[in-house]
């Protein structure tokens, strides 16, 4: 698995380099050629006739209204989700892809992980319960309102005098297995001394 990762992202880094490097070398000789400094100027004069508009535009609108205030107005910027999604959007295609397959990867290798992790915790939680029973330390949950019947019916000895189909119903009445009951009368006729 490493290996195809380190081999994706070794190709998708050269495939970057080359296409770094035909961009390198085309706008070297493009520019070259050109004059910045005529663009530049002619950006600026254009930046300058736009203020000079906008300029007049406003001193005209304030002659017109009382308050200054009010027509002021903010040039709106960009939201900044706005700037990273046209950021995304202009970048080149192969770079979309590739960070679109890292972040796949990524995330492929986190829930590989947190699912082996999952799996050997619960693997050494069984394994910790079965050294439990070789141990004969069986942890058991128990319910408190059966140790209470439990308790009453240790303190009864004529319970135990039934017949087998009445321990049964009896069973069935206080929802306990019947071999329990069973086992608890006999236990009880061994303490009396009857068996």
């Amino acid at each position: 698995m490493k290996k195809i990762v380190l081999i994706i992202f070794l190709f998708s880094s050269l495939i970057i380099a080359q296409q770094a490097g035909a961009d390198s070398s085309s706008t070297t000789a493009v520019g070259d050629s050109v004059n910045i400094r005529e663009i530049v100027q002619a950006q600026i004069q254009k930046a300058l006739d736009k203020k000079d508009q906008s300029y007049s535009i406003s001193t005209a609108a304030n002659v017109q209204n009382t308050s200054p205030a009010e027509s002021t107005s903010a040039v709106e910027q960009p939201s900044v989700t706005e700037q990273i999604l046209l950021l995304i959007w202009h970048q080149p295609l192969h770079l979309k892809i590739f960070e679109i397959g890292s972040i796949l990867v990524i995330f492929f290798i986190s829930f590989k992980r947190l699912s082996e992790l999952y799996r050997n915790k619960s693997l050494h939680a069984l394994k910790e319960k079965i050294a439990l029973l070789r141990s004969e330390k069986v942890l058991s949950k128990q319910d408190p309102k059966l140790q209470l019947v439990r308790k009453q019916l240790s303190s009864k000895d004529a319970v135990f005098n039934q017949s087998e189909k009445q321990f049964s119903k009896m069973a069935k009445e206080l929802k306990i297995a019947k071999g329990e009951m069973l086992l608890a009368a006999r236990l009880k006729l061994f303490e009396v001394g009857k068996m």
